[in-house]
């Protein structure tokens, strides 16, 4: 994806969030939540699971819908203000545990990000930017059939991808050679996908 048209998706989701669009939420959760969820469980997964990352981005979208109206695309992209959320989330539930962390109002964006500012830092200071491959990478990934996507990320979120197509059965509710099979197809299909965009991928 190149900078005008990350810019354009960028802009549109502001707009949409202003007008109340709840649409929107189907751009976000499929545009800017997966790679959000690699860059927090690389950063954090020493200490949470994916399914408590993808729990986190979640929550995320909520305060970031119910902080909609408040919105000031001068102090933050929307992706920004997103990944600052799901961030603050993240830090709540290691420092608090889920339970507590799940008690705190989902519904004020403003306090999430003020009461946190010690540790977030401004909202100006720079979120990751996902680069292109990764864009490019997401939308591949979320153009395959809804079990391989399931597979395909649910091995890449793995510690070092170190898990096996049993481990993946049992937590996807798939008989092993199922997985296998979607695994290798989903591989084959993201890797002809990339190649054609030009990425030399191994």
């Amino acid at each position: 994806m190149s900078e005008d048209t990350w810019s354009e998706l960028q802009e549109d989701v502001a707009l949409r969030l202003w007008d109340g669009d709840e649409t929107v939420l189907t751009v976000i959760l499929l545009r800017y939540a997966p790679a959000i969820e690699i860059c927090l469980f690389q950063k954090y997964k020493r200490v949470l699971t994916r399914e408590d990352i993808e729990d986190v981005v979640a929550f995320a979208v909520m305060a970031l819908w119910e902080y909609r109206k408040s919105y000031d695309d001068h102090k933050a992209s929307v992706w920004t203000l997103l990944y600052r959320m799901a961030d603050c989330k993240a830090k709540d539930v290691i420092a608090l545990g889920w339970h507590r962390a799940k008690q705190l109002e989902v519904g004020n964006g403003q306090a999430l990000l003020a009461e946190r500012a010690v540790v977030a830092g401004s909202l100006t200071d720079a979120a990751p930017t996902p680069s292109k491959l990764l864009l490019d990478l997401g939308k591949v990934v979320a153009s395959l059939p809804d079990d391989q996507q399931r597979i395909l990320v649910a091995k890449s979120l793995a510690p070092d991808g170190e898990v096996t197509a049993g481990i993946l059965g049992e937590e996807l509710a798939m008989p092993e050679g199922t997985v296998r099979v979607y695994l290798s197809r989903a591989k084959q299909t993201v890797k002809q996908e990339m190649t054609r965009r030009g990425y030399n991928l191994p």
